[in-house]
């Protein structure tokens, strides 16, 4: 498992379900992963503005074995709309240059309670999981 945080590495380590815990950043320099090692890759709560850059997702696919999956999520509130718009142009890029191929997208209403003081209740989010080739 890979994380920014130290704390977060932490309450993985005491449930015992990892091997491997390293503290890393996505997107400020290559990850100390060794390419084509995981069955399944899973980023949630990273793909959106102010996080990490969109070209993270060819990182992501590097990673992960052929045949082996990608899950991953965004936000689909007003604020995150033009980073989603151009994650999914990355996306659809990979899979033209037949990166992989996209098993399922689904739009998720209520997907998260907001915190800005522009938009109240809750926001919708996307998911989207991929199979490398």
């Amino acid at each position: 498992m890979n994380d920014g945080s130290q704390a977060m590495l932490e309450v993985a380590r005491e449930s015992g379900l990892y091997q491997d815990l390293k503290q890393c950043m996505l997107g400020e320099g290559q990850l100390p992963v060794q390419w084509g090692l995981f069955d399944v890759v899973v980023i949630v709560g990273a793909l959106s503005v102010g996080q990490v850059p969109v070209d993270v997702v060819r990182e992501l696919c590097k990673f992960t074995k052929p045949g082996g999956y990608i899950c991953m999520t965004t936000r689909s509130n007003h604020d995150n709309l033009q980073y989603k718009a151009s994650l999914e142009r990355e996306l659809k890029q990979m899979e033209e240059e037949e990166l992989w191929t996209c098993v399922e997208y689904s739009q998720v209403e209520d997907w998260e309670r907001t915190v800005s003081e522009q938009e109240h209740g809750y926001i919708s989010g996307a998911v989207y999981i991929y199979k490398k080739l």
